[in-house]
């Protein structure tokens, strides 16, 4: 049986950003400790208390509703303040920290001459924070928040794809994308004509369900670390 050749590296490598390039739930529970500092004159109670009440709430019954459970746990539902605390949720300026696979992927791709760019759902500015609070930014030529964009692009949309396949100038097959959301993450690309990878860490805490898709949802190959996908030989991208 003659040897499979290993696929051509991608010209351009797009990431998506939360449970990809840094765990989610850090952020989440450094917004839990932003509102809990920013509710404690609100509600009279410690930052240390409210930040307790608002983890078990999340480990106990999800995000929904979250600040409106935490003002009616104390007697003070009320929407503005609950419009408030989101809002400090929102906009908070974190301190999080990469994967440790994150930056050599990134410079061995560029090293390679790779395109680089970066596609992301949610609210714009808990995005672009995100990745400032990473350091992270400087590393891509291409940003996008699909809340920025036009009409209904949040993911599997597939305007975001399509506008960094234009700025970058390759067609499909010579682009990846990176995820780890079957949900939304691969379904436009693989529609494309790109090249597709999953990467699964494991995380102990997942913020999206495990349960099953079908097979247009998921990526050509799932993966452990990016390192697999930056591999000099493309062996990581082989379908």
């Amino acid at each position: 049986m003659p040897l499979r050749s290993a696929p051509p590296a991608p010209a351009v490598v797009l990431l998506d950003l939360d449970d990809t390039l840094y765990a989610e739930r850090d952020w989440l529970l450094s917004g839990c400790r932003a509102v809990a500092a920013r509710a404690e004159a609100l509600l009279g109670r410690s930052a240390a208390e409210l930040y307790d009440w608002l983890l078990q709430r999340l480990l106990t019954e999800g995000r929904e509703r979250l600040f409106d459970a935490l003002l009616a746990a104390h007697g003070r539902c009320d929407p503005a303040l609950s419009a408030l605390l989101v809002h400090v949720f929102r906009s908070h300026r974190p301190r999080l920290t990469a994967f440790a696979d994150v930056a050599p992927a990134l410079a061995a791709w560029r090293a390679r001459g790779c395109g680089l760019g970066l596609i992301t759902d949610g609210v714009s500015c808990a995005q672009h924070a995100k990745l400032d609070g990473l350091g992270l930014r400087a590393g891509f030529d291409l940003v996008l928040c699909t809340d920025d964009l036009p009409g209904a692009a949040r993911k599997p949309a597939p305007l975001a794809f399509q506008l960094a396949l234009a700025h970058f100038g390759c067609a499909p097959e010579q682009a990846v994308y990176i995820g780890d959301d079957p949900s939304k993450d691969f379904l436009a690309p693989r529609a494309l004509g790109m090249r597709t990878l999953r990467i699964d860490r494991h995380l102990p805490w997942p913020l999206q369900s495990r349960r099953d898709f079908p097979d247009s949802h998921q990526a050509h190959r799932t993966i452990e670390s990016l390192a697999e996908a930056a591999a000099p030989d493309a062996s990581g991208l082989a379908a």
